[in-house]
């Protein structure tokens, strides 16, 4: 399946509130949808090279209740979705969970200890 021949769909993010100020600003000068693909760019090794644990369980495991999710609209390139969404699904996480923890790598300065291609 080539995802490049269908056109980007809208799809959605929710973002704990208490990280929605870091996350207008990352996003002022790019588009959301270009930040994600910068976070996949950036973190797309940490996640292969099993900095985090695969969780153990049967269904995929959600952001935790009570962070007064943000819901923000977007529409990613297909390829950045469907990866995000790989990753995702083989550490039992959902897509949003996902986008956060990159968030949060981004906004430690993770991407400073990481070695450049």
């Amino acid at each position: 399946m080539n995802p490049e021949k269908f056109e980007r769909t809208q799809s959605s993010l929710l973002i704990p509130e208490k990280y929605m100020d870091e996350f207008d600003r990352r996003t002022e000068n790019i588009s959301r949808e270009d930040y994600l693909h910068e976070l996949l760019e950036r973190y797309r090794n940490v996640l292969l090279w099993g900095t985090f644990e695969k969780l153990d369980c049967v269904k995929t495991c959600y952001q935790e209740e009570g962070q007064n999710l943000q819901k923000k609209n977007f529409r990613p390139e297909n390829a950045d979705w469907i990866e995000l969404g790989e990753f995702a699904q083989w550490l039992g996480i959902s897509r949003t969970a996902l986008f956060t923890l990159l968030l949060l790598l981004d906004i430690a300065g993770w991407d400073i200890i990481i070695p450049a291609k």
